[in-house]
């Protein structure tokens, strides 16, 4: 939340309640900064807020500021380039015990390190990607990615082993192991988030990851720096974005996210999912753009009403200090 203490609290506080404005204190999720203010404001708050004036100008900028609607221009984490793979390995390719099967596009930056390029079921659209410019692209794409979501400030850290935990929306840290079962429980809210930030992260066999109460857009995101490593028949959930590989173990699955490195992905006969449609899956992944590759989540970038609010909020405090230094001289 920002913070601009200038304005008395009590003040803001009586305008964001007015208002009705949900700045989500204590939510990871850069998604969203609030609903917005309602329209229907009735005429005598107006009047009663007029006779606090600058301050009150102030204010309500802040407020505009702070609870506005999503803004148009924020950038996606996972630009179109980078969202269309399923599997994106670097230099060290993509090996792969038949047969897999991908939903959505499998590739790599270096022509000579796809084995069995045969050895793969596309669905939804989905092609092999190797040594095209798509693929060099979408490998710039990964590392801005991961740099940006390694920079977020965290909400805190959670278990070493995650098994039997209930987690919110959050940036965490800790985290090294899934022996057993894991959930990710929503807010039933567009936009909520999950960034796991890790190195070396292992699942053990038959170990899952669920998710329930999601929104449109919801995000996971599992941000290793090092290598990530999904246990024989384990049932994965999110988008692995690896420093270095990944090795998903036979007859693993991540049936609503992607499985990005920047050298290399081994595969032995599993299904990775970018389009979270797989039978068993709640409905609503569906609208999370395999959970997310194409929400806005970046920092919010002001709109041009909230920009001209937020000035004039500037100008009445300058105005109300230049009355209070005349009064000071006088």
């Amino acid at each position: 939340m920002r913070t601009f203490p200038m304005v008395k609290p009590s003040i803001l506080a009586r305008i964001l309640d007015e208002t009705s404005c949900d700045l989500g204190v204590g939510r990871p999720s850069s998604v969203e900064t609030g609903e917005g203010f309602r329209e229907n404001v009735s005429m005598k708050t107006a009047e009663t807020n007029l006779r606090h004036g600058g301050r009150l100008v102030a204010a309500v900028s802040v407020a505009a500021f702070l609870c506005g609607p999503s803004p148009a221009l924020a950038t996606a984490i996972l630009p179109s380039d980078l969202a269309t793979f399923a599997v994106l390995a670097g230099t060290a390719g993509v090996t792969n015990v038949p047969m897999s099967t991908i939903y959505g596009d499998l590739g790599s930056t270096n022509a000579s390190f796809v084995a069995n390029g045969s050895g793969y079921v596309f669905q939804a659209g989905g092609s092999l990607q190797v040594d095209t410019p798509l693929a060099a692209q979408a490998q710039l794409d990964l590392g801005t990615a991961i740099t940006y979501l390694k920079g977020l400030p965290t909400t805190g850290s959670v278990s070493t082993d995650l098994t039997g935990d209930v987690i919110g929306p959050g940036v965490y840290t800790g985290a090294s192991s899934l022996s057993g079962a894991l959930t990710l429980q929503g807010d039933n809210l567009s936009g909520d988030t999950w960034v796991f930030l890790t190195g070396g992260f292992t699942t053990a066999t038959g170990s899952s990851v669920t998710i329930t109460d999601v929104g449109p857009d919801a995000s996971v995101y599992w941000v290793d720096t090092s290598s990530v490593t999904l246990g024989v028949d384990s049932t994965f959930l999110g988008n692995i974005l690896a420093y270095t590989s990944i090795a998903v173990d036979t007859g693993a699955t991540d049936y609503c996210g992607r499985a990005l490195a920047q050298t290399a992905v081994t595969l032995a006969q599993n299904t990775i999912g970018n389009d979270c449609t797989a039978e068993g899956l709640s409905a609503n992944l569906a609208d999370t753009n395999g959970l997310s590759g194409g929400s806005a989540t970046t920092a919010p970038v002001p709109e041009p009403s909230t920009l001209a609010l937020l000035g004039g909020g500037l100008l009445g405090f300058l105005g109300l200090a230049l009355r209070r230094r005349r009064i000071q001289l006088a």
